[in-house]
């Protein structure tokens, strides 16, 4: 069964890039996010898609989404995620490194890190969120892991230091942070499907897969897509 959601659905991130819509299916019922203006226009070509994850589905998804932005087909890319979810209960068996530091360590954090590094400013980004967890090495981040203010998880550990469990270890320790919170009743952590060892990082922390998800992401100045799409279907996202 698939479901169409009105809704602002397009987002501006930086670097020339915004998500166009966004669709996701649990327990076999598919919803589309997608912006006012375009339902009509493109409901009746995504109802006809049978199967969603399917090679001919994935290039209609691109051919509608490059006509309606009036682009080239190559700068729109498609993101096959996957979501994990895990209730907002810490097991006591995962152990946390006392060497990956948060919120409670801003003090801290100050006097280690090196102003001038350019994950500095990633820094400074992450204090604004809830909830982070950082691995620090010679002044510099190199893994970290944010709560995206809805219970929502990122983690990202630099290619030099992968291999190393750091990931597990951020997200470990923001897991359990919320946990002890009660910030949200469930925790998320989606993911790309091929990415195997984010999988696995995610599962080792306690989290199950929940569904699937695409996303549509656009190669698209802010001015572009304000000339195509009216301001209510737009969501700024700095």
């Amino acid at each position: 069964m698939n479901q169409f959601l009105p809704r602002p659905t397009s987002f501006f991130c930086g670097n020339n890039e915004a998500f166009f819509f966004t669709c996701s299916t649990h327990d076999g019922n598919t919803s589309f996010q997608i912006p006012q203006s375009l339902l009509a226009e493109i409901e009746g070509e995504l109802g006809a898609i049978d199967e969603l994850y399917g090679p001919e589905s994935l290039d209609s998804i691109k051919k509608i989404t490059a006509r309606i932005l009036r682009l080239p087909p190559e700068r729109v890319k498609l993101t096959h995620s996957v979501y994990y979810h895990r209730l907002a209960e810490w097991n006591t068996e995962i152990p946390i490194d006392d060497s990956i530091l948060g919120n409670e360590d801003l003090a801290r954090l100050d006097a280690e890190l090196d102003p001038t590094h350019k994950t500095f400013e990633l820094y400074q980004y992450l204090k604004k969120h809830r909830h982070f967890a950082v691995k620090v090495v010679d002044r510099a981040i190199v893994s970290f892991c944010f709560d995206n203010s809805n219970g929502t998880l990122s983690v990202e550990t630099v290619p030099d230091f992968r291999n190393q469990g750091l990931s597990k270890k951020c997200l470990a320790k923001v897991t359990k942070a919320i946990c002890d919170s009660k910030s949200y009743p469930k925790i998320s952590f989606p993911t790309d499907i091929e990415n195997v060892a984010a999988r696995k990082v995610a599962e080792s922390v306690g989290f199950q897969k929940n569904g699937e998800g695409l996303w549509v992401r656009v190669s698209l100045k802010l001015e572009e897509l304000r000339a195509v799409l009216p301001e209510g279907d737009i969501k700024l996202v700095t």
